[in-house]
């Protein structure tokens, strides 16, 4: 619900706003170690249904997993978490500005090792796609503009992405939040991740690292690097 008034003063208008409205299936199919989600999200202006997650991962054991469809670029840590569990309601601007909110969801088939295993510390994905925030795109790289006479779409090339974090102690399931309510036990762990997009004009790497630490006492800290290259081909300018 809202309430806006016009800078006149004369007419405050009320209604009702579905802002982030969102349907999903998952669940595993056939057995156990193959799992899936489907996530469809409605545009806040006109209802329009697209799609945001639609995955498939397969277990081979239990320590590695292969991951295909489109899903979030596993790089930074704040935008992995869901958005259930964040500590404020928008993630922070920094991450938006030079962090997960430029890589997104992306097309992509990753290797995955760890899954967050209860009694394995470490876990590692690396993920072949095709370039950041490359949801609900083709594979073409350069796509014809719909208006006669204007120069075709470029999207990236290709991108190369990956994530590593190591568990010193504590318990996965407790890294799914920043806030350090519920847990039982001391927990601190180290990540780092970089994505690596290339387009026909640029290069692009985002490289972060963080870390988190909870106590059962109450009280969580944590901290991230994000970290933005750009550098141009054929032109004088690097960012």
């Amino acid at each position: 619900a809202g309430a806006h008034q016009l800078d006149d003063g004369d007419d405050l208008q009320n209604g009702f706003e579905f802002r982030r409205l969102r349907f999903r299936i998952d669940g595993n199919a056939i057995s156990p170690n193959l799992t899936y989600s489907f996530v469809w999200d409605v545009n806040r202006s006109g209802g329009g249904v697209t799609i945001l997650d639609a995955w498939a991962k397969y277990h081979f054991n239990p320590d590695w997993a292969i991951k295909v469809g489109q899903f979030k670029d596993p790089v930074h840590h704040e935008r992995l978490l869901s958005a259930f569990s964040l500590q404020a309601v928008e993630r922070t601007l920094v991450e938006s500005l030079i962090g997960g909110n430029l890589t997104d969801r992306v097309q992509c088939v990753s290797v995955i090792y760890g899954d967050y295993a209860k009694n394995n510390p470490l876990y590692a994905e690396i993920a072949f796609h095709d370039g950041a925030n490359s949801k609900n795109t083709d594979f073409r790289d350069a796509t014809p503009n719909a208006t006669a006479g204007l120069p075709p779409t470029y999207q990236a090339d290709y991108g190369v992405a990956g994530r590593v974090e190591y568990k010193f102690f504590g318990d996965w399931k407790d890294y799914r939040d920043y806030t350090a309510k519920g847990a039982k036990n001391d927990l601190l762990v180290v990540g780092a991740g970089v994505d690596y997009t290339q387009r026909d004009t640029s290069d692009q790497i985002l490289p972060t690292a963080d870390s988190q630490w909870k106590s059962p006492d109450g009280w969580a800290a944590y901290a991230e690097v994000y970290v933005r290259d750009i550098e141009f081909r054929n032109t004088n300018n690097d960012s």
